[in-house]
């Protein structure tokens, strides 16, 4: 929940990826961001896993991309930007788990910036729009905010402002409903009360919960 700006793209030609990977490189050195190269082999097949334990989550086997992670600030998600071989910009969550996931059918990244400050999205959305014209092909954009299309600070503001409203009704109704939340076991029992929980404090019959189910392994 919060704020998210979502994108896919692919490069005007796949030689531009260390290119871009550089400049990216630059740039976040420029603006004192931290980053992380990713430098894998383009022709090895994908063999990416994505294993959840007790721990969390962690991705095995290769991936066939090269490209950039970045860490605009603390408060907001990493930006990436991972190439394959043919210059689509790829996910790499879908990667590890999804079986469709081709260049026929390629899943968006996205960076959630809602708890970071204002500046920050304005800033990502500038440097998007900067990229496209310089490097990409096709580049699309969904921002949440709606200053990708706007330019507009006030409304992204507005919206932004909304969410924390909401986002803190709703942390605040958990918080009082601690004791009605703690001995339940099954992940679908909780969602079900949180969902009962939400309908009578907000009083929207239209809350729903998303079950989002862990991929199935492969036989």
């Amino acid at each position: 929940m919060g704020i998210t700006i979502h994108y896919k793209g692919k490069l005007k030609s796949p030689g531009l990826i260390e290119q871009v990977r550089d400049e990216l490189e630059d740039i976040a050195k420029d603006m004192g961001w931290r980053y992380s190269i990713f430098d894998e082999d383009l022709n090895k097949p994908n063999t990416a896993k994505l294993v959840v334990d007790d721990s969390g989550g962690n991705i095995t086997g290769h991936l066939p991309l090269k490209g950039i992670i970045i860490y605009v600030h603390k408060d907001c998600e990493p930006l990436t930007f991972y190439f394959d071989k043919n210059g689509f910009l790829r996910n790499i969550i879908a990667m590890a788990t999804d079986e469709k996931d081709d260049e026929t059918n390629i899943c968006a990244n996205w960076v959630k910036t809602q708890f970071a400050p204002l500046d920050v999205h304005i800033t990502i959305i500038k440097l998007f729009k900067y990229l496209k014209e310089k490097y990409f092909a096709e580049f699309e954009v969904f921002d949440e905010g709606d200053y990708w299309d706007t330019g507009d600070k006030n409304i992204l503001k507005a919206k932004m402002d909304f969410l924390s409203e909401r986002i803190n009704e709703v942390e605040k109704i958990l918080s009082e409903s601690n004791d009605e939340l703690n001995n339940i076991k099954s992940p679908d029992e909780l969602a079900n009360k949180l969902e009962e929980i939400l309908q009578k404090k907000l009083g929207k019959d239209s809350i729903r919960l998303t079950r989002v189910q862990q991929p199935k392994k492969k036989k």
